[in-house]
């Protein structure tokens, strides 16, 4: 399974808060993280001091208790147990220039020792020699090859057919084994229809707490458990390579096969799927629905953030990410907090963004966006541009080429009128980002209003030069044609917005100014 992974948080423009809370909580683009909860509990209890794990094989099984008398197998996610390794993991771990394909097979191989050991009530071998499977098989067959050691119990007798089926899994050809935990499943039920004497319903089964009748049964469930897992598994991987709408075949087959309520993992990996898909509406359903199952799974609730988040729903992003931060423990989902306080600003609940903001710094200090954004608040809510200046500044100390910061100072400069330093702050914005558009439009606006027509202009055409139809430089670079009594100039361009924006404010006012002068009604 997949060991949670935060989504980053992503820098946004500075027009708009409402704009930025889908670029904070993740893009429709990236591939979807899967957040899995650290253990599935799918345990079955084939005696009163023996309890194997499916969930176990989904890497490898773990290692049994070393404590003597606990004969309790335990799962290990995202690790693997020397004492379960199949013949190809052992050469890897030799030499690792010598590559062995590792496939679900290998994970076969696992799952077979641990059925050796659901039957003889203990593992017999060392922790090295998961890789003699054949050799461990035979000596459990034979009472005398245990060295006089009785670990079994006598009346655990493996069926003939069952011999057979875990010969093949512990070959030591990998390609000589089942080729997957379906084709495993399917020998598992024909065994169990030939001992029991009748066919397999997985609703008999109650995961967790059926105390099997014989091991048999018990494997036939664990390995339809190891089946479902496998495409659990493969779903998520899909949607980690980017293939979601590969995930989603799997996980829809999975759930489809399912005779009990579906499980809250199963769920979340069908909402990342459809995530992935850019299908959001249907993956929040979806991820809604794990929650309902699992309310204090910090994994699913993140998600669930991240997906209204892009779908732009403030209102319910706020709830969402109170929730994460209430089951937050420490400072990991710092970046929540984030996403809340932006949402709580383009909500225009500017004290409770401060204070989320100022909350979040007191954690992580150095936190660059949080400043920035915080500072963003201070500008809009109090008109506190000193304070805003000294965030912004800080922000430029810890990164220098922090362009956003750049942008900001300059702009506070210049509604407090200090002229020079808003030009000092625009010219190294520029330096940082040569082809950004808005800082020439911005710093040009400046030269404007300050009577510096001929820099201004110059600004304004290297911003068109960039983008021809950049509606806001060909406003201001009319407005400055207007003042300067280029009437017939200023005239083509409000008439090039409002070919694009018929609507446009200014443009409408400025060109009946126009016309206004041209019939010398208008001084």
């Amino acid at each position: 399974m997949k060991t949670p992974v935060h989504t980053s948080v992503q820098a946004h423009s500075i027009s708009s808060p409402a704009s930025s809370v889908a670029n904070l909580s993740g893009t429709p683009s990236s591939p979807a993280a899967v957040y899995l909860p650290s253990h599935i509990d799918t345990s079955v209890t084939v005696s009163p001091s023996v309890t194997v794990s499916s969930a176990a094989v989904t890497v490898s099984p773990a290692a049994a208790a070393a404590a003597a008398g606990d004969m309790t197998l335990r799962a290990a996610f995202g690790g693997a147990t020397p004492a379960y390794w199949s013949p190809e993991q052992h050469t890897l771990y030799a030499d690792s220039s010598n590559e062995p394909e590792l496939s679900v097979r290998t994970d076969i191989w696992s799952w077979a020792l641990t059925a050796l050991e659901m039957f003889c009530g203990g593992r017999f071998w060392g922790r090295q020699e998961g890789h003699v499977g054949q050799p461990i098989l035979q000596q459990f067959l034979d009472p005398n090859g245990l060295n006089g050691r009785n670990v079994f119990r006598e009346d655990l007798h493996i069926p003939v057919q069952l011999v057979d089926l875990l010969k093949s899994c512990l070959n030591q050809d990998a390609n000589a084994r089942p080729r997957s935990a379906s084709e495993l499943v399917s020998s598992l039920l024909r065994i169990y229809s030939t001992v029991v004497g009748s066919a397999y319903s997985s609703s008999s089964s109650n995961t967790g707490s059926t105390v099997a009748t014989t091991p048999t049964v018990a494997l036939t469930y664990d390995a339809a458990a190891l089946h479902h897992i496998t495409k659990a598994s493969l779903a998520t991987m899909f949607v980690d390579e980017g293939l979601p709408a590969d995930g989603l075949k799997e996980i829809e087959e999975l759930m489809s096969e399912l005779t009990q309520p579906v499980n809250h993992v199963y769920h979340m990996i069908y909402g990342a799927c459809l995530r992935g898909m850019d299908r959001l509406e249907e993956a929040y359903e979806a991820i809604q629905k794990a929650i309902q199952q699992a309310p204090n799974q910090i994994g699913y609730r993140t998600q669930s953030a991240d997906i209204l988040g892009l779908l732009q729903k403030n209102t319910e992003l706020i709830n969402e990410c109170y929730k994460v931060l209430e089951l937050d423990e420490d400072i990991k989902f710092n970046d929540y907090r984030l996403v809340l306080g932006v949402a709580l600003f383009a909500e225009k609940r500017y004290e409770e963004a401060i204070t989320v903001f100022e909350t979040g710094l007191a954690f992580d200090p150095d936190q660059c966006m949080m400043k920035e954004e915080l500072a963003k608040v201070l500008i809009e809510h109090r008109k506190d541009y000193e304070t805003a200046i000294r965030l912004f500044n800080e922000v430029i100390q810890s990164e220098p080429n922090r362009y956003e910061s750049m942008l900001w100072v300059a702009i506070c400069y210049e509604r407090l009128q200090v002229y020079q330093q808003a030009v000092k702050f625009y010219q190294m914005a520029m330096a940082a980002r040569p082809n950004e558009i808005q800082t020439y439009q911005c710093f040009a606006n400046l030269l404007g209003e300050v009577g510096q027509y001929a820099p201004a202009i110059a600004l304004l055409t290297k911003a068109l030069e960039l983008d021809p139809n950049h509606i806001a430089s060909i406003n201001s670079l009319a407005n400055i044609q207007l003042r300067l009594g280029q009437l017939d100039v200023a005239f083509s361009l409000y008439d090039k917005i409002l070919s694009v924006d018929c609507n446009h404010a200014n443009a409408l006012s400025n060109m009946a100014q126009v016309l206004l002068k041209k019939e010398g009604t208008c001084e």
